[in-house]
């Protein structure tokens, strides 16, 4: 806590601990949360034009999906499709790339 406890203002303290139980149970698990890479010029230029393409559609077809305006099912064929036009798997190598560099045991 970052304050110290002041019994007539608790106000400090019953947000701290409902906090810890109400969010704490459901923190994503460090483990899973992929750590910052980091890119040369050439990779994040290159990844700079991929992303903001793939990121657009990605971003509209979930929105699609969500208010039914495009059917889940009957369309995700196309969808993945449309991320393979876009260039999905290279952006991806560019990820797996800048991981390696950063994180890769020699």
């Amino acid at each position: 806590m970052g304050e110290a406890q002041n019994p007539e203002q608790p106000l400090e303290v019953i947000l701290y601990n409902q906090t810890k139980e109400r969010m704490e149970p459901y923190q994503m698990n460090i483990d899973k949360v992929m750590p910052p890479v980091f890119f040369t010029a050439d990779q994040a230029s290159e990844i700079a034009d991929l992303e903001k393409t793939i990121l657009d559609h990605v971003k509209e077809m979930m929105a699609r999906f969500i208010t039914g305006d495009s059917d889940i099912d009957k369309n995700w064929d196309a969808y993945v499709k449309n991320l393979d036009n876009m260039n999905l798997k290279r952006y991806l190598e560019i990820y797996q790339a800048a991981y390696d560099a950063s994180f890769k045991k020699k």
